[in-house]
């Protein structure tokens, strides 16, 4: 070989190098990105070889109760962390989220097991009234925009007659339902009054919160 083939050759390396050289740079990223699942994976693995045995032979750690179990555990950091990867995603934290959490549980334990007008029921039937108010408002605004929007996308000026009707339907779907969830303050609440006023609070202390972040500093 030449001088200048020699030369050549160092300038432009042979392909398979090349690609051996981008098929490792890719597995090593691959890897490093994954490090998260194979720990759990690692933790999986660890759980099921030092699990017991029972005498059908089948590992209590794999069977279906216990990792039903686990999912079950483990589902209420997930549904958490669903949020604060909603907050972190547009540059934002928020570390009250634990104490939101911890609201909510005691307010459905309370309104699962005491009777009678608690302090639960004092702040949820307030709470859900103004989340059921401003939704209903926010819909029909954007409904609204939507139907009477012209052609350059301006929505025409709303009348105050129109105005005053939209929040008298708001105002009534809010107080139908607070009327709905008040003729069970007597006895203990259902599941899905449950379902309806847990959230409703946590939405107003979670509203606080943003206001005070972002008005507030």
């Amino acid at each position: 070989m030449t001088l200048e083939q020699d030369m050549m050759h160092k300038q432009n390396p042979a392909p398979e190098s090349s690609q051996t050289g981008s098929w490792t740079a890719v597995s090593l990223r691959l890897v490093l990105r994954s490090k998260l699942y194979w720990g759990l994976g690692f933790l999986l693995m660890f759980g099921a070889l030092s699990s017991p045995v029972t005498s059908k032979g089948v590992n209590i750690f794999l069977s279906l109760g216990n990792l039903t179990d686990v999912l079950r555990q483990v589902s209420v950091t997930g549904i958490v962390a669903v949020g604060m990867t909603l907050v972190i995603l547009i540059a934002g934290i928020d570390l009250s989220v634990g104490s939101i959490l911890a609201l909510g549980t005691v307010i459905c334990a309370m309104l699962l097991t005491q009777e009678g007008w608690t302090t639960a029921s004092y702040i949820g039937l307030p709470a859900v009234g103004a989340v059921v108010f401003i939704s209903s408002w926010a819909v029909i605004a954007v409904v609204r925009r939507v139907i009477r929007g012209t052609g350059s996308g301006r929505a025409k000026p709303s009348s105050p007659v129109m105005t005053a009707l939209f929040a008298l339907v708001c105002a009534g779907a809010a107080l139908g339902l607070m009327m709905w969830l008040a003729a069970q303050v007597p006895g203990k609440f259902g599941v899905l009054a449950v379902l309806i006023t847990v959230p409703c609070v946590c939405a107003i202390f979670g509203a606080l919160n943003g206001a005070l972040i972002v008005y507030g500093r």
